[in-house]
């Protein structure tokens, strides 16, 4: 990671996900990543959040407990990194430098 340089910009958002994956880029992103992205399960959620490829499911990828978050996922664009809930309406936010 390149620590200690200033970003121009920084992207962050906040979504909403059931048995359906989707990929971050549909939640509002709209710039490629310079370095890394995260990803957190919102502390209300009462089942797990998933995060991975495209090929990601309830119950395969990166499984986030509520409350929990990704460590730094060094990636160049948002559209690559999935996620899906356990169950419906499970909240998740993002943070892309």
């Amino acid at each position: 990671m390149h620590y200690g340089q200033a970003l121009e910009e920084f992207q962050a958002g906040q979504g909403t996900v059931g048995a359906t994956s989707q990929p971050l880029a549909a939640v509002g992103a709209t710039h490629s990543v310079e370095r890394y992205v995260i990803v957190k399960a919102d502390v209300g959620n009462t089942n797990d959040v998933f995060v991975g490829p495209s090929t990601v499911a309830a119950g395969t990828g990166f499984r986030l407990d509520a409350g929990e978050v990704t460590p730094p996922i060094q990636i160049d664009e948002l559209f690559k990194v999935y996620v899906v809930g356990g169950a419906a309406s499970q909240g998740y936010s993002w943070l892309a430098v």
